[in-house]
């Protein structure tokens, strides 16, 4: 999920959604990540999508979402050929909230599948403990 803002693109990601999720609802990580899956897959690559794709199930946890900031709800009116008025609902991310609450972590399985969190701007903090011993064969 992107949105240009002058030559850079702003990714929201997975793991990010699913902090955000996990810090805003209070939630285990498994939970957490499962809606943001949920979400993800919606909205794809979208910064917006329509209200009518979605499924019942759907909509009640973008609704709880949006009572915690994470999505939000716009209208948009279209004078339709005949006159009548045809009303678009739309569910956006809210891409700061988002940001926000994943508190620049970053989310990755581990050797044993286990999660960690990782500082997303500190790039060696992802390499593995080991990466910093060597051994050295001196003949």
């Amino acid at each position: 999920m992107y949105e240009s803002r002058g030559d850079s693109l702003h990714i929201i990601t997975l793991n990010e959604l699913t902090k955000a999720i996990e810090e805003k609802l209070k939630l285990d990580r498994r939970e957490a990540r499962k809606y943001a899956i949920i979400v993800m897959d919606l909205f794809g690559f979208e910064n917006r999508i329509t209200d009518n794709i979605l499924e019942q199930n759907d909509r009640q946890l973008f609704y709880i979402l949006e009572s915690q900031g994470l999505l939000s709800t716009q209208r948009e009116e279209v004078l339709l050929p005949n006159g009548r008025v045809w009303r678009i609902h739309f569910w956006s991310l809210e891409k700061p909230t988002i940001r926000r609450y994943s508190d620049g972590k970053i989310i990755l399985k581990n050797k044993n599948n286990r999660y960690n969190e990782y500082n997303k701007y500190d790039v060696y903090s992802y390499l593995p403990e080991d990466t910093w011993s060597r051994k050295i064969h001196l003949t």
